[in-house]
Protein backbone atom coordinates (compact mmCIF):
# COMPACT_ATOMS: atom_id res chain seq x y z
CA UNK A 1 0.00 0.00 0.00
CA UNK A 2 1.69 3.16 -1.00
CA UNK A 3 0.67 7.19 -0.09
CA UNK A 4 1.76 10.12 -1.87
CA UNK A 5 3.24 13.10 0.00
CA UNK A 6 1.95 16.69 -0.86
CA UNK A 7 4.70 16.79 -3.38
CA UNK A 8 3.95 13.76 -5.37
CA UNK A 9 6.59 11.47 -3.69
CA UNK A 10 5.29 8.01 -3.83
CA UNK A 11 5.79 6.16 -0.05
CA UNK A 12 5.50 2.57 0.17
CA UNK A 13 5.37 0.14 3.30
CA UNK A 14 7.49 -2.30 3.22
CA UNK A 15 5.08 -4.42 4.86
CA UNK A 16 3.39 -3.84 1.91
CA UNK A 17 5.93 -5.44 -0.62
CA UNK A 18 6.09 -8.72 1.65
CA UNK A 19 2.33 -8.94 2.41
CA UNK A 20 0.31 -12.14 0.66
CA UNK A 21 -2.90 -11.14 2.12
CA UNK A 22 -4.97 -7.99 3.50
CA UNK A 23 -7.05 -7.22 6.43
CA UNK A 24 -8.69 -3.80 5.73
CA UNK A 25 -10.45 -1.85 8.28
CA UNK A 26 -12.96 0.34 7.57
CA UNK A 27 -15.42 3.04 9.47
CA UNK A 28 -18.62 4.05 8.64
CA UNK A 29 -18.42 7.42 6.30
CA UNK A 30 -21.36 9.21 5.43
CA UNK A 31 -19.21 11.25 2.69
CA UNK A 32 -17.79 8.21 1.14
CA UNK A 33 -19.50 6.48 -1.82
CA UNK A 34 -19.69 2.90 -0.44
CA UNK A 35 -20.86 4.60 3.34
CA UNK A 36 -17.18 3.57 4.86
CA UNK A 37 -14.00 4.67 4.53
CA UNK A 38 -10.75 2.81 4.80
CA UNK A 39 -8.43 3.72 7.96
CA UNK A 40 -5.87 1.10 7.81
CA UNK A 41 -4.59 -2.81 6.93
CA UNK A 42 -3.08 -5.29 8.66
CA UNK A 43 -0.42 -6.98 6.32
CA UNK A 44 -0.13 -10.83 6.09
CA UNK A 45 3.11 -12.29 4.56
CA UNK A 46 1.87 -15.97 4.13
CA UNK A 47 6.15 -16.58 4.88
CA UNK A 48 5.69 -16.02 8.36
CA UNK A 49 4.23 -19.22 10.00
CA UNK A 50 1.93 -17.49 12.55
CA UNK A 51 0.52 -15.11 9.67
CA UNK A 52 -0.15 -18.17 7.49
CA UNK A 53 -2.11 -19.80 10.11
CA UNK A 54 -4.59 -16.62 10.27
CA UNK A 55 -4.58 -16.72 6.27
CA UNK A 56 -5.63 -20.27 5.88
CA UNK A 57 -7.83 -19.71 9.21
CA UNK A 58 -9.86 -16.72 7.42
CA UNK A 59 -10.04 -18.89 4.23
CA UNK A 60 -11.47 -22.03 5.75
CA UNK A 61 -14.71 -20.58 6.33
CA UNK A 62 -16.90 -17.75 5.57
CA UNK A 63 -17.52 -16.71 9.02
CA UNK A 64 -13.89 -17.08 9.98
CA UNK A 65 -12.95 -13.59 9.66
CA UNK A 66 -15.52 -12.05 11.84
CA UNK A 67 -14.65 -14.55 14.57
CA UNK A 68 -10.59 -13.35 14.39
CA UNK A 69 -12.24 -9.90 14.79
CA UNK A 70 -13.94 -10.74 18.60
CA UNK A 71 -11.10 -12.26 19.84
CA UNK A 72 -8.60 -9.32 18.64
CA UNK A 73 -6.92 -7.71 21.63
CA UNK A 74 -6.97 -3.64 20.51
CA UNK A 75 -4.84 -0.94 22.40
CA UNK A 76 -4.04 2.83 21.20
CA UNK A 77 -0.74 4.59 21.77
CA UNK A 78 -0.09 7.76 20.41
CA UNK A 79 3.51 7.90 18.70
CA UNK A 80 6.48 9.06 20.86
CA UNK A 81 6.23 12.47 19.90
CA UNK A 82 9.97 13.89 21.66
CA UNK A 83 13.01 13.81 18.98
CA UNK A 84 16.45 13.27 19.55
CA UNK A 85 18.39 11.97 22.96
CA UNK A 86 17.85 13.35 26.16
CA UNK A 87 21.02 14.91 27.23
CA UNK A 88 21.98 16.04 30.37
CA UNK A 89 22.19 19.58 31.30
CA UNK A 90 24.70 22.21 29.51
CA UNK A 91 27.14 22.64 32.71
CA UNK A 92 28.09 25.94 31.38
CA UNK A 93 24.91 27.33 31.75
CA UNK A 94 24.88 27.19 35.12
CA UNK A 95 26.46 30.17 37.48
CA UNK A 96 28.81 29.27 40.56
CA UNK A 97 29.25 32.34 43.20
CA UNK A 98 32.91 32.16 45.04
Amino acid sequence: MGFKTPDDTKVVSPNFQKATAFINLWLPSSDAKNGKKKFGTIYLDDKQEDQAAVIEYIQRADGNLMKLVETMIVDFQLANTKTGFTLPVDSSAQTTSG
